[in-house]
């Protein structure tokens, strides 16, 4: 799904994380790691889609992101990686000549579990005012909309999670 991203999030509380990690480890995963980010967010005055910046451990990359068809699960995403350096001076610059506006800037310390067909995600967000954690299950190497609905739906039931327990909000209206 060149272009697109479908994902289901759920928020945790802190007390629940350790229990969540084991019950992903119980899955197999054929890679872990822990890596954190600061994403910093930008977006028209429509609000019709938002820009991230993210800046982290080996990782610089601008990103488009739009919700499709009324979903918090699928958004068109199309992502630019730039050098491997902190260019948030740059990209801000460039922005405000494009009418963007600055949005929330965000910290993260995120846990990484690869299998091969999805990526299970744990983190801590926080900005000056606010902090989420959340459990996100991203569809990867899937050819359709109808594989990644199947994947995601497929890891949040064998972690008994149910799409009442879904978190329907994105980083950027969370914490903007």
């Amino acid at each position: 799904m060149k272009g697109f991203e479908y994902e289901k999030k759920y928020q945790l509380h802190d007390h629940q994380v350790q229990v969540f990690v084991d019950r992903i480890l119980s899955l197999g995963p054929i890679k872990t790691y822990k890596t954190s980010s600061r994403d910093c967010y930008y977006y028209p005055k429509n609000l019709s889609h938002v820009l991230r910046y993210r800046y982290g451990e080996g990782k610089s990359e601008f990103t488009f992101k739009q919700n499709v068809e009324d979903s918090f699960s699928l958004r068109k995403e199309l992502n630019i990686d730039l050098k491997d350096c902190d260019q948030k001076a740059d990209i801000e610059g460039f922005i405000t000549q494009l009418s963007y506006l600055v949005g929330p800037e965000i910290q993260k310390k995120i846990e990484v579990f690869d299998f091969p067909d999805s990526e299970l995600c744990i983190y801590e967000a926080v900005s000056k005012a606010k902090k989420l954690v959340c459990l996100e299950i991203e569809a990867k190497n899937v050819a359709d909309l109808t594989s990644a609905r199947s994947v995601v739906q497929s890891y949040a039931a064998a972690l008994s999670l149910k799409d009442s327990d879904e978190f329907l909000v994105n980083n950027f209206d969370y914490f903007h």
